[in-house]
This record gives structure tokens, sequence and C-alpha cells, in this order.
């Protein structure tokens, strides 16, 4: 799936990133990342149940960031983060470092610091 900037695969408009779209600035790429984090939060607010920390919302705004929204909505890790199971939602990044049926060095790694940001105390 080709991204622009910070990986973002759908511009502001709605339209997808395409191999052919022109190069971004740098102030473009942080608008598009803002934009995107903005929704992603959103997601955030909407689904999750209990209250969480500043670490666990971060963590999850990354996760969702990553995987999009669909993904997060049907996972275990939200609902056993609605189930105030924060112990059994953390546990759950650790399932979602395969990609196309093969486990990513990438994923395992970035998923392991959403895990530890997660479950970091403020």
């Amino acid at each position: 799936m080709p991204t622009v900037g910070y990986g973002t695969t759908k511009y502001p408009d709605g339209r997808k990133v395409s191999l052919e779209d022109l190069p971004i600035t740098e102030e473009k790429a942080c608008e598009y990342l803002t934009h995107e984090l903005l929704w992603c939060e959103g997601v955030i607010d909407f689904h999750v149940k209990p209250a969480v920390n500043q670490n666990q919302f971060d963590a999850l705004v990354s996760f969702v960031y990553n995987l999009g929204s669909g993904n997060f909505c049907g996972s275990t890790l939200l609902k056993n983060l609605n189930a105030y199971d924060f112990t059994g939602a953390a546990a759950e990044f650790d399932k979602w470092v395969w990609a196309k049926g093969k486990k990513l060095a990438g994923l395992e790694k970035r998923r392991r610091a959403e895990k530890e940001l997660f479950l970091a105390v403020e």
C-alpha cells in the first residue's frame, strides 16, 4: 500500500495515496500526520469505555494509526480493554506482528514498544 509522509495512506480529502503522487514537503507530512492522529484519537475516545492513562491512550493511538480502526474495533485487545482486563489487553499487542503470513521483526518491535508504553506507569 503506497504511503506518503509518515505513513499516510489517505489524504485529508479522502483520496488514496498512489505511487504516481508527487513528493510532499516536511510541513505537509506533519499536517497529514496531525490529521490522522486526530482521527485515531477520535476512534479511541469513541470505542474505549474505561478511563485510560496518557501512556495507554498514546499506545492505542499508535496501534490504530498502524492497523486501522477496523482491526482495532474488531480486536480482542479492545474487547479485553472494555471488559476492564488491562493485562489481557496488553497481551494482545503481541499478536499483531504478522503481515501476509509472515512474522515481521519491525512489527514485533513496534508492538513491543506499544505494549511497554501501555503498561508504563505515569
